[in-house]
């Protein structure tokens, strides 16, 4: 985690490349800032150096790497800067808004799952949900 003094809150928040910073020390950039540093970094220019130059302040290089990184992954796999958070991607669909087609074939999913976890542990039907 990146540890910051006030002095150096206080000139990361006066940077025009600075959304905000939260009460756990994360910066969050403007998406032209990371451009800017990425594009910078791709024509040679030392992480360290673009980071010192746009932000006047100096940052531990560990937390500059471990940035671009993320950066430059972020660009690669997505195409933009974007949070994907709260967009939804990734999560299933609400039952409420499932098809009866959807939902059996959600159903027929999770019993084949819950076959196969019975065989990993060596588990009979009736031992998992006894009928009494």
């Amino acid at each position: 985690m990146l540890e910051l003094t006030s002095q150096q809150k206080n000139v990361l928040l006066n940077s025009p490349y600075v959304k905000k910073i939260t009460s756990k020390n994360h910066v969050a950039f403007t998406d032209e800032f990371k451009k800017l540093v990425v594009k910078q970094i791709a024509s040679g220019k030392l992480r360290k150096k673009v980071f010192l130059d746009l932000l006047e302040i100096d940052l531990p290089s560990k937390y500059i790497d471990t940035t671009v990184k993320r950066w430059r992954s972020k660009i690669q796999n997505t195409g933009s800067f974007k949070d994907g958070r709260g967009s939804g991607r990734g999560r299933k669909k609400l039952t409420r808004n499932m098809t009866v087609e959807e939902m059996e074939a959600e159903i027929a999913y999770q019993k084949e799952v819950i076959k196969q976890l019975k065989k990993i542990h060596g588990l009979a039907d009736d031992e998992l949900y006894p009928t009494n």
